[in-house]
């Protein structure tokens, strides 16, 4: 899984109220495969500010699902 991130979004913050962000996300370490990645000039919704580069990542996440599973890449 990749999550996607606005570096300036407060989101995530107030998603996770009192807990630091870093023990927040400690959680995530439950998520199989999981990925993070950072976009700058974005705010909470990601695909509309950066569609290109969320797109793009996109397709690199699904590239390296289909080699996982046997499948050429697209």
């Amino acid at each position: 899984m990749l999550h996607v991130e606005a570096v300036d979004s407060p989101t995530l913050k107030w998603i996770a109220g009192d807990v630091p962000i870093p023990e927040f996300k400690k959680r995530f370490e439950a998520v199989p495969d999981w990925r993070e990645t950072f976009l700058s000039d974005a705010g909470h919704m990601v695909h509309h500010d950066q569609p290109e580069h969320v797109a793009a990542l996109d397709r690199v996440v699904l590239r390296l699902k289909n080699t996982a599973f046997g499948a050429r890449p697209p």
